[in-house]
């Protein structure tokens, strides 16, 4: 394996025995990671399982695509030039890659996702933009009064956000006999199906809103990891 990797120019894999980190212990970082949704087992890291301080870095990536830094660095209770330093080196070895999506710096693992993936797992990252494109899959018509409504937020909120993904191009302005709606230009399955895989509490309330037994069977399901064979034979098996 690590001969396979210094062919690719890739060096040494990030999960490296511990030894070569000194100071806070992997057991003490990872017991601080947060509860994924309301799944411990997708969100924690098991502290036995050897990963040094960098390879939690990578594994808290590969279980949060389109993560943003600061956000990573309070989950992981990291120093963020600590954070920077590991995200460098994964970045340098390709395993990661970063992105500005709006106002953040995303994280994803390399090899993984495809350029629209990403730009959707960017928006599912944040709170509020995500409830208000997985409200625009599931009701297209929905009008800015109604999404005000159904998420109890102010109009002005809504609209903010809706400029801002219109400008990153998740969705697109349309105008109809009822006026100006908002229609979602990326893949509605992809939006519902990368949800289902890493938000799916979000989606749970989604479903529980709306009544959608549908919906509730799939988000259900949640904690599919999207993991390309290529991936896979790069990094092998920990």
């Amino acid at each position: 394996m690590t001969r396979g990797l210094a062919r690719q120019g890739l060096d040494i894999p990030p999960w490296e025995p511990s030894s070569r980190f000194s100071g806070e212990t992997l057991g003490a970082v990872a017991e601080r990671q947060p509860v994924c949704d309301s799944h411990p087992s997708r969100g924690a890291v098991d502290a036995g399982s050897g990963l040094t301080r960098r390879g939690v870095v990578y594994e808290y990536i590969r279980r949060h695509p389109g993560t943003h830094v600061r956000g990573m660095a309070n989950a992981l209770g990291l120093a963020t030039g600590a954070l920077q330093y590991h995200l460098l080196w994964l970045e340098r070895h390709g395993f990661v890659k970063t992105k500005r999506v709006g106002f953040y710096r995303l994280v994803f693992p390399t090899l993984v996702f495809g350029e629209e993936q990403e730009l959707i797992l960017g928006v599912l990252s944040q709170e509020t933009p995500r409830e208000v494109l997985l409200r625009l899959v599931d009701d297209p018509s929905a009008s800015q009064g109604e999404l005000s409504r159904g998420l109890g937020l102010s109009q002005p909120t809504i609209s903010w956000h809706i400029d801002r993904l219109v400008e990153l191009g998740v969705l697109r302005k349309a105008k109809t006999a009822r006026g100006t709606i908002c229609e979602v230009s990326v893949d509605r399955s992809e939006v519902l199906k990368l949800a289902e895989s890493y938000h799916p509490e979000a989606l749970r309330r989604l479903a529980r809103s709306v009544e959608d037994p549908a919906l509730l069977d799939m988000a259900g399901r949640g904690g599919v990891r999207l993991i390309s064979p290529a991936l896979v034979e790069l990094i092998g098996k920990r």
